[in-house]
């Protein structure tokens, strides 16, 4: 994508939001066609908290534009007919800095450094296929997407047949104490494709309160085998319709 983008002309920018916390990974240098121009996540996704955002971008660009959001700090000059805007970060940086949230992220990267990005995607890899081996053997569950790539980060979206992705989440989470995300994730237009609706039936979906999405489970460097065999079970009950425990 990224060589095709650059043979256009045009720049390419990775929300690595969901991948940080799980893989190593390099943008590539200027001078190589496939490089990424800009990467962006936030901290609350790997383990610092709800605060903290980064943008990683070429300098010389982001010089040229701009700040969206004003405030002090950006500017090296104000008059009532001239502005003069510090350079990047400075100026896309406006009012307070946010240091907790500096200094959390700064901390959990230390964190995560220390204990070798290439052990955490080795653990990490482990359950997912155990969890995906278990997910296989429950009865009318749907998986999405290609669950055997092994380069994939390790979350995983499902439905169960005949119930929907509300009822589901509502009974992992109240009758089982799991915790889990449901709803289009914020990728609207991937889960419509999933789940094969034209945009006709997505918006009379949404007309009618029903709505549409899916269930994801997502693991991350603190789970362990107990955690997915405690998942698994609460879906075998849950698509049972069993009482358990």
């Amino acid at each position: 994508m990224a060589v095709l983008a650059h043979s256009y002309g045009a720049k390419i920018l990775v929300d690595a939001v969901q991948l940080v916390q799980h893989k190593s990974f390099t943008m590539k240098p200027h001078d190589d066609t496939s490089h990424i121009d800009f990467i962006s996540f936030d901290g609350h996704k790997f383990y610092t908290g709800q605060s903290g955002g980064v943008l990683v971008g070429d300098k010389e660009f982001l010089d040229h534009y701009k700040p969206l959001m004003f405030g002090s700090g950006i500017t090296e000059f104000v008059s009532s007919s001239k502005i003069i805007y510090k350079g990047s970060p400075e100026r896309y940086e406006a009012g307070y800095p946010d240091f907790l949230g500096i200094i959390s992220m700064g901390e959990t990267i230390r964190f995560l450094n220390e204990i070798g990005m290439e052990n955490v995607e080795e653990w990490e890899r482990g359950l997912y296929r155990h969890l995906i081996r278990r997910l296989c053997q429950i009865p009318n569950l749907i998986l999405y997407s290609d669950v055997y790539n092994n380069t994939r980060v390790p979350f995983v979206a499902f439905n169960l047949k005949n119930m929907s992705y509300q009822t589901l989440a509502y009974k992992l989470g109240y009758g089982h104490g799991i915790d889990i995300a449901s709803g289009t994730s914020g990728a609207n237009l991937y889960v419509q494709d999933l789940l094969g609706l034209t945009d006709e039936q997505a918006f009379s979906l949404f007309r009618s309160g029903e709505g549409y999405g899916i269930v994801r489970a997502s693991i991350g460097l603190f789970n362990n085998y107990e955690d997915i065999n405690r998942l698994v079970d609460a879906l075998f009950c849950i698509s049972s319709r069993a009482t358990c425990n």
